[in-house]
């Protein structure tokens, strides 16, 4: 094993993964139709996913890293049974990594979550936080995609301080103009737009910084791989009762030979997914866009491959198929489709230098 590999957490990952399916079981699996229908979670769903622990994994691991593991699973065991759930405990867990990122320092402990839900807010360059005389920042601006900010209860936002690089806050939801959009899939998931228009966030609200800032993104784009792939393998779950159950021409569809191929080349997708997902969460640098790359395209083209495997009732919504096609769609947009994440890729292996022109500019604004 390399240095840049931490060991899988095992025993916290199995527990999760029993807790998960429990829940998926005895909640989600049902409810998953409902959020999507009526575009919100249930209040008792909501409630059976904090009673589980779902929000706060801070006790449960050693190291930031271990956090990101032990998240990992769990969402891409959420996403089984509903991408928007998992989407929510994501963004969750993704607003609480500057908070593992300062629990990892010596004589820093968090405090648990609770029954508090927090959301992550990506700025990027859309919200600036302008320094104020005496401290604190001023935060300006806005994204048009929040994932889990509807009803939650803190907004912990990456912010650009102007020369000094990122600045992760948490700023209370009430202060922030929050509108709903209605998207394609992942209905349910809380998702809308994000502005501030000045509100001052004072200097005891900053979680962290560079490193901080970092981590959670890092976490956010792995969490989305992993969610991607937890859609995949409900995909080809739904595929496979299909075939099994449906007969033609006197026999079961799943003993045609081209259906048979076909069902072996989703699996096969699907757990090519999830190796590098999961390989990539083992690491402490690096591997995520690869994975959420790959994991995206890979759910999409397995979701597709299932609506065309129920024929005519997979565009039903008497099937789960269709749903799951456009949950896969909305992750592949939430991470910005591939270009983005070859942007990041190639930047790693092919750096531009400082002079380069010519053809090398021209591509680089291509993969923009």
């Amino acid at each position: 094993m390399s240095d840049a590999e931490i060991p899988l957490v095992e025993d916290a990952g199995d527990t999760l993964l029993e807790l998960a399916d429990t829940v998926n079981a005895r909640v989600l699996g049902d409810a998953a139709q409902t959020v999507d229908r009526e575009d919100a979670i249930p209040p008792g769903v909501m409630q059976a996913v904090h009673q589980a622990g779902f929000f706060d994994l801070l006790s449960a691991a050693g190291s930031p890293e271990e956090y990101i593991q032990l998240s990992t699973v769990l969402v891409n065991r959420i996403a089984r049974a509903s991408a928007s759930m998992a989407m929510v405990v994501a963004s969750g867990h993704s607003a609480a990594i500057p908070l593992a990122v300062a629990a990892d320092q010596p004589g820093r402990r968090c405090p648990p979550a609770g029954d508090r839900r927090q959301a992550l807010v990506d700025g990027g360059d859309g919200v600036v936080a302008a320094p104020e005389a005496g401290g604190g920042w001023s935060l300006q601006g806005g994204v048009d995609i929040g994932i889990g900010v509807v009803g939650c209860d803190a907004l912990v936002v990456i912010t650009r301080d102007p020369g000094n690089g990122p600045v992760v806050v948490c700023v209370d939801p009430a202060d922030a103009l929050l509108e709903s959009a209605r998207r394609t899939g992942l209905r349910g998931s809380g998702t809308a737009s994000v502005r501030f228009a000045g509100i001052r966030v004072a200097p005891e609200a900053v979680l962290g910084r560079a490193e901080a800032a970092d981590a959670a993104r890092r976490h956010a784009v792995l969490t989305v791989a992993a969610v991607a792939c937890g859609v995949a393998a409900a995909a080809v779950d739904q595929a496979g009762r299909y075939v099994s159950q449906r007969r033609q021409f006197g026999r079961p569809l799943a003993t045609f030979a081209g259906l048979r191929a076909m069902v072996a080349a989703m699996v096969a997708q699907a757990d090519a997914a999830w190796s590098l997902t999961k390989a990539a969460a083992r690491q402490r640098h690096g591997g995520e866009h690869e994975a959420a790359m790959f994991a995206t395209e890979a759910a999409l083209g397995v979701c597709l491959d299932a609506l065309q495997l129920h024929g005519g009732y997979g565009y039903t919504v008497e099937y789960p198929v269709e749903r799951l096609v456009r949950d896969a769609l909305s992750l592949r947009a939430r991470v910005g489709g591939a270009r983005a994440h070859a942007k990041c890729i190639v930047d790693a292996v092919l750096p531009l230098q400082a002079g380069d022109h010519g053809i090398g500019r021209r591509r680089e604004r291509r993969i923009k």
